[in-house]
């Protein structure tokens, strides 16, 4: 739901909000068990979290800049043509790196790296969206 991969979102991140399977959904909870931040939270469609790449960062000083996500279809080598539509399903790669707490603890963060494409469903474009006649 809600991938901003092509252009970043609002705020200056890639982003994507993921409805993470069982397996993938532990693997979460296992990460926030090291001290990932990003929130787990819960609609009528189940457990969601969003996953973020700004465009970059300061880092010991210096500002790093970051390249887009890696967005591909499933055969991992064929890149995706148009944008993510809500419902699509994909796999996320996320990069995973330690980091230290102010009260001087150790945590994780995982920063978006790229996305895999295994059933495409295509955004609909704003025109596309628009009724051809009302509903009432």
């Amino acid at each position: 739901m809600w991938a901003y991969t092509q252009a970043p979102d609002p705020w200056g991140s890639w982003c994507i909000t993921l409805y993470p399977e069982s397996e993938a959904l532990e693997k979460i909870r296992e990460l926030q068990a090291k001290g990932l931040k990003n929130v787990l939270k819960k609609d009528e469609e189940g457990w969601f979290i969003k996953f973020r790449r700004p465009q970059s960062k300061e880092i010991r000083g210096r500002i790093v800049p970051f390249t887009p996500p890696e967005i591909v279809m499933e055969d991992g080598k064929t890149p995706l043509q148009g944008a993510i539509g809500n419902g699509s399903d994909v796999t996320v790669k996320l990069e995973v790196y330690p980091h230290s707490t102010p009260g001087g603890g150790k945590a994780v963060a995982a920063r978006l790296y790229g996305v895999m494409i295994h059933n495409l469903v295509p955004r609909l474009s704003k025109e596309e969206m628009q009724l051809e006649e009302p509903l009432f």
